[in-house]
């Protein structure tokens, strides 16, 4: 009898299992890669008495996109509870979608968590710019949650389910902060633009300056932080605001690429394509059928159309077009991927949904560095044509010098602002390429760095004849030392190892962390004998370091290493030497761990 109801419970919890589309456990506090089920109700008729009769037959990942589509989207998510909370959050990614509501049961009744555009922040169960749900889910137990959304816009997002803890936790930075830190570097932009237009009298700055707001004004958008502002919800603004950069973009052109002189019948064309653009976001604005496609369709065709005036400007030895090419192209693929992702022509990942922001930024940078350049020239001819007036009027030789000296204090003056803001921009730039190169948690080079140097490595030993060794360094139960004393005291140890590290190795030597509590270092010029008392050396300094932990059973922070050498014979890629350096570490900590292992 004890026999068959054992084997009926582990009958009854696999089964839960294998229907779930997502088990929870004490081992993650975020969860972003599982399935769901997916209906689509294109009369938008069904209520969730409908939905329960009707059989799921699509599952897609949860995170999608499903393309145009007017009617109801319906998800069904199967939960089941393997982790000692039970109270969660499901989180989406998208602010934009009109409704999105939260069927869940509870004592035979449906109770609904209304979200969207449709309702305040103020108004949600959880007040945040996007949509965010409370769960509570008993422990063992399968919750199923049905959710009814509506968009105009692409079905595209991402459900992402946190702890509530992590979920509230203060120093989270939320998709809201990000998108705001990115409106805030751009406004810096604007304020430079702004300067040079002041200066010059130039509209082509400010053309450039209402391009990049409006942009701005589309970010805000996009990060629903215009709800916490007061606004209410506003399902077409993305459509219109994009139609209207359009129209900015079109007036930039026109001065930027001189068309008045250089190709006066597509000024005419440009100005009729902005005054298109202007009806195209009153369309838009009113949610008149067909015109978001239509208006998706008309803005490729104009975009095409500029990148062509621009390439026959180019042609035609206009050297200002080369300039306009270079910060275009760097915009217009990461459009096209985000298109083809809201078209369902590519999946739905970060890279694929957020590649805009990065084209975004780098073209509003060079434009500005561009624009400052062109206001450089524009006031130096100023200067110039002004010397020549006070030549040509004042025939008095001492008051034409003191005339030439003053314009030409002017000048320096001007020069020395300009060098000023170059010097500003480049140290933003320098900035950007450090953060780009650096793990910021433990201030070596991160992975991506470790590559290229040491495949700029590899190539000089191999040519040169040169030895080239590599130590990976892991810290031995870090995951224990985690999960007893925090991912505070954790970082803390992170950064401890690292300094040790650093101080160890030479100049010439590439320290990076290659994973989580996993530190590789680049040796050239040196084979595995040196290397391996280098990595005696940083094993010895580190266990001496006396970072009490009780985890381990001399109560210090260990690390195991492995060494692995340069095989020029064999080796045809750095792969292979760092995976050869990966297995000695496997097997220094198999062999115990506190040990160093060379293959």
């Amino acid at each position: 009898m004890f026999l068959s109801k054992l084997f009926l419970l582990l009958f009854l919890f696999s089964t839960s299992l294998l229907n779930a589309s997502l088990v929870l456990t004490d081992k993650f506090k975020k969860y972003d890669n599982f399935t769901l089920q997916y209906l689509y109700d294109e009369n938008a008729s069904l209520t969730i008495e409908n939905v329960l009769k009707i059989n799921f037959t699509q599952t897609i990942p949860s995170q999608f996109t499903q393309g145009y589509k007017y009617g109801n989207a319906w998800f069904k998510i199967k939960i089941l509870n393997n982790s000692n909370n039970e109270d969660y959050v499901l989180f989406f990614t998208e602010s934009i979608w009109s409704t999105l509501s939260l069927y869940t049961q509870k004592d035979s009744l449906w109770v609904v968590q209304e979200n969207g555009l449709s309702i305040p922040p103020e108004e949600r169960s959880i007040k945040d710019n996007f949509p965010a749900f409370h769960l509570h889910i008993p422990k063992g137990e399968v919750k199923t949650l049905y959710l009814k959304a509506n968009t105009i816009a692409s079905q595209i997002g991402e459900f992402q389910v946190y702890t509530k803890n992590e979920f509230f936790r203060p120093n989270r930075i939320t998709l809201t902060e990000w998108y705001t830190i990115y409106a805030f570097v751009l406004f810096a932009f604007i304020l430079l633009n702004l300067y040079n237009s002041f200066v010059t009298k130039e509209r082509i700055y400010l053309y450039y300056v209402g391009y990049v707001f409006i942009y701005i004004v589309f970010t805000f958008m996009h990060s629903g932080l215009y709800l916490s502002m007061g606004f209410t919800g506003w399902q077409e603004g993305l459509h219109v605001l994009g139609i209207l950069t359009l129209f900015a973009l079109l007036q930039f052109s026109i001065e930027f690429l001189d068309l008045k002189s250089n190709y006066p019948l597509m000024k005419k064309v440009f100005h009729y394509l902005s005054v298109v653009s202007i009806i195209f976001a009153f369309l838009l604005a009113q949610n008149i059928p067909y015109a978001t496609i239509s208006s998706n369709i008309f803005f490729s065709a104009v975009l095409i159309l500029i990148v062509y005036v621009a390439i026959k400007l180019f042609k035609e030895g206009f050297n200002g077009a080369k300039y306009y090419l270079i910060a275009l192209m760097l915009y217009l693929p990461s459009m096209a991927i985000m298109a083809m992702n809201f078209n369902t022509l590519l999946a739905n990942t970060d890279i694929t949904r957020y590649t805009f922001l990065g084209g975004a930024f780098l073209e509003v940078f060079v434009f500005t560095l561009i624009l400052t350049n062109r206001y450089r020239t524009v006031n130096n001819e100023k200067m110039i044509a002004q010397h020549a007036l006070i030549q040509e009027q004042n025939k008095n030789e001492e008051h034409l010098k003191s005339e030439i000296e003053k314009q030409t204090q002017h000048l320096q003056e001007a020069n020395l602002s300009l060098t000023k803001q170059t010097k500003e921009l480049q140290e933003t730039k320098e900035l950007l390429i450090i953060e780009a190169r650096t793990d910021m948690l433990s201030g070596l080079y991160n992975r991506r760095y470790f590559y290229e140097a040491s495949q700029k490595s590899f190539y000089t030993a191999m040519r040169y004849k040169q030895e080239l060794s590599l130590l990976m360094i892991d810290i031995d139960l870090f995951k224990n030392i985690n999960d007893t004393f925090g991912h505070i005291f954790g970082d803390k140890i992170i950064r401890i190892i690292a300094n040790i590290i650093k101080k160890s190795v030479r100049v010439s030597d590439t320290v990076a962390r290659y994973g989580g509590e996993e530190y590789i270092v680049l040796l050239p010029q040196s084979d595995k004998e040196d290397a391996s008392k280098l990595a005696q050396r940083i094993r010895i300094e580190v266990e001496q370091e006396n970072i009490s932990t009780d985890i381990s059973k001399n109560s210090n922070v260990t690390i195991s290493v492995g060494v692995a050498q340069l095989d020029k014979e064999n080796d045809i890629e750095i792969e292979q030497t760092i995976q050869r350096c990966d297995k000695a570490l496997y097997q220094a900590k198999e062999s115990g761990r506190n040990q160093v292992c060379v293959l």
